[in-house]
C-alpha cells in the first residue's frame, strides 16, 4: 500500500483495486458504444419505474468511487497476502462473463426494459449455460 497526496488531501491507494476499477472502466465504455446502435423498441418501460433502479444503482456506483475512500475506510483495507490477487482474478472473470454476454445480445439489449423489434430468446454464448450472464457477472466482482 502506498500513500498519495491527492489535492492537498492523503489518500490510501490500494493497486488492485485500481486494477478492479480499470476493469469496470471497460465495462463501461463496452456498455455506452453498444448503446450508440439499439435495435428497434416495440415497448418501454415507464420514467418512474427505470428511475426506481437508476436512483440506486447510480448511488451505490458512486459510493465505489475513490473519492469517496476516505469517508469509507473498509473500501481500502489492507487485506492479506495474495487476496488482492485473487479479488482481481474474480473480478475479471465476472466482468469478462458480463462483456460477453453483452456482446452476445448484440442489438437486443438495451439499457432500459424494452421488447425489440424481431425480438428472439438468446440461447448462445453465455446464455447457453448461464441464466442473467450478465447481471452474474457483475455482481461477482462485488
Amino acid at each position: 500500500m502506498q500513500l498519495v497526496r491527492v489535492e492537498g488531501l492523503w489518500s490510501v491507494v490500494v493497486n488492485w483495486f485500481h486494477r478492479t476499477l480499470c476493469l469496470w472502466d471497460a465495462s463501461l465504455l463496452v456498455w455506452v458504444v453498444g448503446a450508440l446502435r439499439p435495435g428497434l423498441s416495440v415497448y418501454r418501460e415507464s420514467q418512474a419505474s427505470r428511475l426506481s433502479h437508476a436512483v440506486p444503482l447510480t448511488v451505490a456506483a458512486v459510493l465505489f468511487t475513490p473519492a469517496v475512500a476516505r469517508y469509507a475506510p473498509w473500501l481500502t483495507m489492507r487485506v492479506g497476502p495474495g487476496l488482492g490477487e485473487i479479488g482481481f482474478a474474480i473480478a475479471l472473470l465476472g466482468i469478462t462473463s458480463a462483456i460477453s454476454a453483452r456482446l452476445v445480445l448484440g442489438r437486443f439489449w438495451s439499457n432500459t426494459v424494452s421488447l425489440k423489434q424481431d425480438h428472439r430468446l438468446v440461447q448462445t454464448g453465455p446464455f447457453a449455460w448461464v441464466r442473467h450472464p450478465i447481471t452474474r457477472g457483475s455482481c461477482l466482482p462485488a
